[in-house]
């Protein structure tokens, strides 16, 4: 072993250093503006000389840029880009072609650019998801920092709360993993049609019964025999309005209709036309009442 090594000090020594300078210089042209400069009766050697001494300037200088270039690329972390819309509906495309629709107060974070073997992103509020199919990323979402949703190709509905440590997922095509963050063994597998909803901890697995869990994005309010109670709980839900109904006895008022992207002036008139229903409104809340 040590005798290796000394062969590799051996042959350092028998570098020739004046050889291999002069083989630098006969590369760069530095031996020629040399002879150049060494016949004073030559016009232009101190121009040529300068023109040289700018070119090996310029070299070192793209040969900085690049170094610079490669930093920055290779070496440093990600841009982290926050997307926060406050009352607007917006719709994001991620790197990856992936398109992520928000609700009103949602946020995102996710990088500029995905690298490793996953991808990231992180989400507050409620969201729709149609995500890029990439078999060899994961698709990763953490949400509120209470629960991870795992998937490599999918459309799927993502729902926190702000104030409760609440987070549903309701998958409308594909497969994902859905499981809280600080208990990975909680990890619930959901398929099309499936929703599952973390409270506390614990996860509950059932199929998707609320035919208006997309109406923020879709626009449509579908109601099919629906009770009076659940139709206002939509109504508040979409329009962010506060009902409050004042008459009792009212389960067997029930509403078949659809509602495609109307304002709730015109929903209204609809329901007390249909219902005999009369809406008083105050501010932010609608009082709701029977037609005598």
């Amino acid at each position: 072993m040590i005798s290796d090594l000394s062969k590799g000090f051996t042959a350092y020594q028998s570098i020739d250093k004046t050889e291999d300078w002069l083989k630098v210089k006969e590369r760069i042209g530095f031996e020629e503006v040399e002879e150049e400069n060494s016949d004073p009766a030559k016009p232009n050697s101190a121009g040529k000389s300068r023109s040289m001494i700018l070119r090996i300037a310029a070299a070192m200088v793209m040969l900085l840029s690049i170094g610079l270039l490669a930093k920055q690329f290779l070496f440093t972390s990600p841009e982290i880009i926050l997307i926060s819309n406050g009352d607007l509906k917006q719709e994001v495309e991620l790197p990856d072609g992936s398109k992520v629709f928000l609700n009103k107060q949602a946020e995102l974070q996710y990088p500029e650019k995905f690298r490793g073997k996953s991808r990231e992103v992180s989400l507050t509020g409620e969201a729709y998801f149609e995500v890029a199919e990439n078999p060899e990323k994961l698709f990763r979402i953490q949400v509120s920092n209470r629960a991870i949703v795992e998937v490599l190709g999918t459309r799927f509905n993502i729902r926190s709360g702000f104030e409760d440590a609440s987070v549903g997922v309701s998958v409308i095509n594909g497969k994902v993993a859905f499981y809280s963050q600080e208990a990975a063994e909680t990890r619930t597998i959901l398929v099309k049609d499936e929703g599952a909803f973390l409270h506390n901890g614990i996860i509950s697995k059932n199929q998707t019964e609320n035919k208006n869990f997309l109406s923020w994005k879709t626009g449509i309010l579908y109601f099919e025999d629906e009770s009076i109670d659940n139709v206002l709980s939509a109504l508040s839900k979409y329009y962010d309005k506060v009902f409050k109904l004042n008459e009792t006895g009212t389960e067997d008022i029930r509403l078949t209709s659809t509602f495609d992207n109307q304002e709730l002036e015109s929903v209204l008139e609809e329901i007390e036309l249909v219902l005999g229903l009369d809406f008083s409104a105050s501010g932010d809340t609608i009082e709701v009442s029977k037609s005598y």
